[in-house]
């Protein structure tokens, strides 16, 4: 029995210290999120989320700027647990429970004013499947446009001569995957999957 013990410890050991040298490995398959093979989704509890990032998450509750509760018409709760020392954030709101969103910040912005998500202290380290795409970090928009499981879709502002990329896309089944752009190069920074949203 102690034998027995030991090795559960023993892997455990190497599984966290696996975590902290190569990452997570998210995945996105269908409408369904896996964590280190491990199906999650909006019941899914915060110590598990803990438990499979190694870390401590740390809770921010806020009145949404974009949602209305419909039982109370009064501006929506947001629940954010932010997972600073990997990049990740999970979110969750009041007005639907089961809506979850999942952020991913793979570089800073070279515009630091520009870094949207100043709250993840470190960038995400490990990997992101979108279908059967491995989604890299920095990826400029051929690179995207290349993936096999979904498509690039990019909003841009033109005035004149002068032309900016506001934010974009990637279509893929009926999920809602936002996508923002380095302000001056113009490649992957970070990703938000949105599930169970049914509207764009």
């Amino acid at each position: 029995m102690t034998r027995i013990v030991l090795g559960i410890l023993f892997i455990n050991i190497l599984f966290c210290q696996q975590n902290r040298v190569f990452g997570q490995v998210l995945s996105y398959q269908n409408d369904s999120m896996f964590i280190n093979n491990v199906y999650v989704n909006e019941t899914t509890p915060k110590s598990t989320f803990d438990s499979l990032f190694n870390s401590l998450g740390k809770i921010k509750v806020r009145k949404s700027e974009h949602r209305i509760d419909s039982t109370s018409n009064k501006k929506a709760k947001e629940t954010t647990w932010y997972y600073r020392d990997k990049g990740i954030f999970i979110r969750k709101y009041s007005d639907n429970d089961n809506q979850i969103s999942f952020g991913i910040k793979f570089v800073r912005d070279s515009d630091r004013k520009k870094d949207s998500l100043k709250k993840l202290k470190k960038e995400f380290v490990g990997k992101l499947y979108i279908g059967k795409d491995l989604i890299t970090p920095g990826a400029n928009h051929d690179e995207l446009n290349r993936l096999k499981s979904s498509s690039l879709s990019i909003a841009k502002l033109n005035f004149g001569d002068y032309e900016s990329i506001l934010g974009g896309d990637l279509l893929y089944k009926q999920n809602i995957i936002r996508i923002s752009f380095d302000s001056e190069k113009e490649t992957l920074k970070s990703i938000f999957i949105h599930h169970n949203f049914k509207e764009r």
